[in-house]
Parts: C-alpha cells; sequence; structure tokens
C-alpha cells in the first residue's frame, strides 16, 4: 500500500468512524467513498457495482452515453412486451388446460371413453 492509498484510506475510515453504526450503510459507504475520492480521480462504478479505475474504454463521451441509455431503454421496453406476452400465453395455456380437463370429465360422466368416442365415428 501507498502512502497515498492509506491516507485515502484513513480518511474514508475517519468519515466512516464519525457515523452512527446504524447509519453505515452501503449508500453511506459511497457517499464517503465519493467525498474522499471525487470523480476527478477516475473512477467509475461498473455494472455489477463495483468501484474501478476508469479506463479509456469505459470514458465516454455524452453523446454514446445517451446511445446507450436510449438502447438499454429499448431493449428494457422489449423485454417488458415479451414478459407481457409470455403471460398472456400462460393464462390463454391455463384455460385450454381447464377446458380439456372440463370436456374430459363430462365424457367420463356421460360413461363414455375417450376411445369409445374417438371410434365411434
Amino acid at each position: 500500500m501507498t502512502n497515498v492509498t492509506e491516507d485515502i484510506y484513513n480518511k474514508m475510515v475517519e468519515k466512516l468512524n464519525v457515523m452512527d453504526l446504524e447509519a453505515r450503510t452501503k449508500e453511506a459507504a459511497a457517499v464517503v467513498f465519493k467525498e474522499v475520492m471525487g470523480k476527478s480521480l477516475g473512477y467509475v462504478r461498473d455494472l455489477g457495482g463495483t468501484v474501478v479505475l476508469e479506463t479509456s474504454g469505459t470514458k465516454g463521451n455524452g453523446e454514446s452515453a445517451s446511445a446507450l441509455s436510449h438502447d438499454a431503454q429499448f431493449y428494457k421496453d422489449q423485454l417488458e412486451a415479451l414478459k407481457a406476452n409470455v403471460q398472456g400465453i400462460l393464462l390463454k395455456q391455463d384455460e385450454f388446460e381447464k377446458f380439456m380437463r372440463y370436456s374430459m370429465s363430462q365424457q367420463q360422466s356421460e360413461g363414455e371413453s375417450p376411445r369409445e368416442t374417438q371410434f365411434a365415428a
């Protein structure tokens, strides 16, 4: 550990120690991290929530970020539509299965077996 990283770590620990035990949440730790590290040092949060050093691959201009945000919303909407379609299919399948069970029970209550009905024609 270098002197710089040790100083940064100590600043974070000091700020967290000032807080009540109940106030020490992940969100509070994130706020402390941002206060101590700041955005200018080039750290970002990846998709898993892990803080990583921002590289040229993660740096983007506003246009690409906007395009990515637009794409993400598009695919989120697509996913929601697919979920709704699947839910509708499952409901129709359930209704069909209920109908088939009812039909089979009606045939059996009339004394016919499904085989007799099939070959009667």
